[in-house]
Parts: structure tokens; sequence; C-alpha cells
């Protein structure tokens, strides 16, 4: 009887350590997102709400000196925390390319603490935190169909960008 008494107490204790110690915030980004169509526009990509994120600024999606379509906006949570979104028009093709591109630039630079790639993932995604400016900045990039989408923050802490990533509709 004390043997079980004694077992369940070891295992209520693990089980808290889990409960109060979820996995690491790159590893609950969530896969699951629909493809971007082909010929979305900037504000079906750049979508006015999200959740709690009330979009406070927006460049429309146009194209830049490379011919490049971009667009950014920044969303804030509740007035108060705020959360910047851009999206590039990328090649379907090579996607994946990009993200290899962007993680050998962070892995080339001192200041990043957090690099987690993840290219055989139902969605590939980077997660990266780096310092900038004297803050961190936590950052998501992920390929969607025919996008690059990249949400960072330097003003939130890495779980408000998770919540704001995971509730964007794509």
């Amino acid at each position: 009887m004390l043997l079980v008494l004694l077992s369940g107490v070891v295992f209520g204790v693990a089980g808290m350590r889990y409960a109060f110690d979820p996995s690491p915030v790159y590893e609950r980004f969530d896969q699951r997102r629909d493809a971007l169509p082909d010929e979305v526009t900037g504000p079906r990509l750049l979508v006015e709400q999200i959740n709690d994120f009330q979009r406070t600024d927006f460049e429309p999606l146009a194209p830049d000196a490379q011919g490049i379509q971009r667009a950014h906006a920044v969303y804030k949570e509740l007035g108060e925390r705020q959360v910047d979104l851009s999206a590039q028009q990328i090649d379907p093709q090579h996607g994946l390319d990009e993200l290899k591109a962007m993680q050998k630039d962070y892995e080339n630079n001192p200041n990043v603490s957090r690099l987690v790639f993840y290219p055989d993932a139902q969605t590939p995604y980077l997660y990266v935190v780096y310092a900038a400016e004297g803050r961190a900045v936590y950052e998501f990039a992920w390929i969607n169909n025919g996008w690059l989408l990249r949400a960072y923050t330097n003003q939130s802490d890495a779980d408000t960008l998770l919540r704001f990533v995971n509730s964007y509709p794509n």
C-alpha cells in the first residue's frame, strides 16, 4: 500500500512539472494551415483582425525594386503588445530555399540565442530569438504556398507571438 501511495506522489509531482512547464514555444507552432490562393490580395493576406490583435498599420501588397511582391502590417493586442507581420511572394518551387537562406543568415549572426528550423514539417518554418537594439526579438517565419510569412516582435514575449501566429488564418 505504501509503495502505491509513494509511486502516486512521485508521478503526481512529475506530472505537475509538465503541467506548468509546457513544451517550448517553437514546438507549439500550429502546422495546420490553409494554402493561400495564388492570386491573394494584400487585405486577404494581412487580415484586419487576428483574435485580439487589431491591424493598426498596413502597407499594401506592392512590388519592390526587384519586382517581388511584398506587404507589411502592424498588429496590436488590446492596443498594447505589437506584432509585425510581413509577407513576401516567393517561387513555390523554391520556398524551402528561402527559409534555408534565412537560417544561414541567422547562423552567422552573433546576436542569435535560439535558432530552430523545421524544413520537413507539414508547414516548413523557422523560429529565432535574437538581440537587436538592446531588446529580445522573437520571430517565426513559415512558407504558405507561394508566400514567405514572417511574424516578429520586440515588444511582446514568445508566447504572445505564438498566440498570434497560431491564430493567423493561413
